[in-house]
């Protein structure tokens, strides 16, 4: 391998991204950094990966019709494709499309299917109808394959935004288990706060987050809303 200051030279700097990698570059300088400095480059593509999530990242409404695809009881209704290695557990995905059935019945949205290029990656949306304080949760999901690309960020955030730009929600609750550091970061980076922890018999110890929703009623198209409710 050649060398650069003394050191092995990197060919080919990329950063590694949900659909291959994302070059960065192969002159001298650049070299040298990622020869002498990899803390620095690790951070850069961490920042490169989350911008290439923003940037592709989309919501989709979820029907009926997209939970028989993804059980594989029918094609899908239009032209999309499941990350390899399917996006969620078959007992999840039924009971999500019950939630979603049941919310559905009542007027409310219930779930997204998280997108990237005509790819379903993930799905997020709503586990049940507000409460009485106009509270709802919300949780999310990113396929296997999937995962340390961004998607679960961005997704929170545009379901943040398009949850407060249709109103009758105050505050966006969720809950992660005190084990999963990367969860927790997506609710971090969206603005979500601890309010408590509790005990489940079968998830363990979790941590409860709260955000209050702001901007509702705001400009659908306003910038950074990417969001498709294609009925």
């Amino acid at each position: 391998m050649e060398e650069v200051g003394g050191r092995p030279a990197v060919a080919l700097a990329a950063v590694q991204t949900a659909r291959g990698p994302l070059r960065v570059g192969s002159c001298g300088w650049l070299q040298r950094v990622v020869a002498d400095r990899p803390a620095f480059f690790h951070g850069l593509a961490s920042c490169l990966r989350g911008w290439h999530a923003q940037q592709m990242t989309m919501l989709i409404l979820a029907r009926d019709e997209h939970f028989a695809w993804l059980l594989g009881e029918a094609p899908p209704p239009e032209p999309l494709r499941e990350a390899p290695g399917g996006v969620e557990q078959r007992r999840i995905l039924r009971w999500l499309r019950a939630v979603s059935a049941r919310l559905g019945a009542a007027g409310l949205l219930g779930s997204w299917l998280i997108v990237e290029e005509d790819e379903v990656v993930g799905l997020c949306g709503f586990k049940g109808p507000p409460d009485g304080a106009g509270s709802a949760e919300i949780g999310y999901g990113i396929a296997a394959t999937r995962r340390r690309y961004g998607h679960a960020t961005e997704a929170v955030r545009l379901l943040c935004e398009e949850v407060g730009r249709l109103g009758g929600v105050t505050a966006l609750r969720a809950e992660t288990a005190i084990n999963n550091p990367p969860s927790q970061r997506v609710l971090e980076h969206n603005g979500f706060l601890q309010v408590g922890a509790r005990h489940d018999p079968e998830d363990g110890d979790l941590i409860l987050w709260s955000r209050p929703l702001v901007g509702a009623g705001e400009d659908p198209g306003s910038p950074g809303a990417d969001v498709a409710n294609r009925r």
